[in-house]
């Protein structure tokens, strides 16, 4: 099983006795901390509350994805682990793979990317937009009903770790106090800049399509302005606004029910026509031409409001890397 695993080869080594993956496990210990978010039912409406410990989802098959139960002092010794290692749990070799560049996050393109369970990104930039060129490893630890940080800068041997009970909490002014004031940090650089260049855009015009969660969606270009309409989702009762926002060529911004939602355009060649629009929950894809009397699957209004709420940001990006966008 998944977590004895964890346990064994992993937590235990590293002295972190009060880390687990199961419920039970933890409500056994005792020494736990309730929350203020949303149980699984309330996705639908978005609703947030105390939650009780029956609300917070247990679900085996999101366990290796994390879904661990921890506290900080533990956490801090998985920073260790990771930046400095121990033989005896995994080879240097192995280790190393955990932070290296397997995938590009797309957030924007080129500027962040995903190691195994880790983003990789080569810079910090602050609030208030101070940028320092130093490799960074973070990983962000979101639940319906508790939100972690955890971010490292490996040439320095600094991690910090804040873990807080409560959906959606955003702690980035207490990241930037910490980072800039316990930290050696080198000089501030330029920061990195993302060009949004319009005569790209043609290449995410057209149809797509999602049965499970958007329904259909049409994207139009009007000169430098990249337009979108939802009508599944207008036909739900949300307003979509017609104009969307860009944070790079292929990186945008639409705003449903004056709530932003990121969206990247995502070919299947470089420099291709865009052959899927992502976001962190579902991903719709271009169609061609239906046959006649043949209608798509659409969502219910029901998966509607489920992906909506859980699908929900407060910024730009559920991690937009460290860059100045340049319209």
């Amino acid at each position: 099983m998944w977590p004895d695993i964890m346990l064994e080869d992993l937590y235990q080594p590293l002295g972190m006795v009060r880390t687990f993956l199961r419920k039970t496990e933890v409500e056994d210990d005792g020494d736990y901390a309730l929350s203020y978010g949303m149980g699984v039912d309330d996705l639908t409406s978005g609703q947030q509350g105390p939650t009780a410990m029956d609300d917070v989802p247990d679900p085996a098959f999101s366990r290796p994805a994390g879904l661990a139960w921890t506290t900080p002092t533990q956490m801090m010794a998985w920073a260790d682990f990771v930046m400095n290692g121990d033989t005896t749990v995994l080879s240097d070799g192995l280790r190393s793979e955990i932070t290296a560049e397997h995938v590009d996050t797309l957030y924007p393109p080129g500027i962040m990317h995903y190691g195994y369970g880790m983003f990789v990104q080569q810079g910090y930039l602050t609030s208030d937009e101070i940028y320092y060129h130093v490799p960074v490893w973070q990983h962000a630890g979101n639940t319906l009903s508790f939100t972690n940080e955890l971010y490292m800068l490996p040439e320095q041997d600094f991690a910090v770790v804040i873990t807080s009970s409560g959906y959606g909490t955003d702690f980035s002014h207490s990241l930037d106090v910490a980072i800039t004031t316990l930290v050696d940090l080198p000089e501030p650089s330029p920061t990195p800049e993302v060009v949004v260049d319009p005569s790209t855009f043609h290449r995410h015009v057209g149809d797509y399509h999602d049965s499970y969660n958007v329904g259909d969606v049409t994207v139009t270009q009007q000169g430098s302005v990249l337009n979108i309409e939802m009508p599944t989702l207008a036909q739900a009762g949300y307003q979509v606004s017609p104009v969307l926002m860009p944070i790079s060529s292929d990186m945008f911004i639409v705003t449903i029910d004056g709530q932003q939602y990121d969206i990247t355009f995502v070919p299947t060649e470089p420099n291709g026509d865009s052959a899927y629009i992502r976001n962190r929950v579902f991903v719709v894809t271009r169609v061609a031409q239906a046959p006649a009397g043949q209608a798509a699957i659409q969502p219910t209004g029901e998966a509607i409001d489920r992906w909506l709420n859980r699908a929900a940001t407060h910024a730009p990006g559920p991690r937009l890397g460290p860059v100045r966008v340049r319209r």
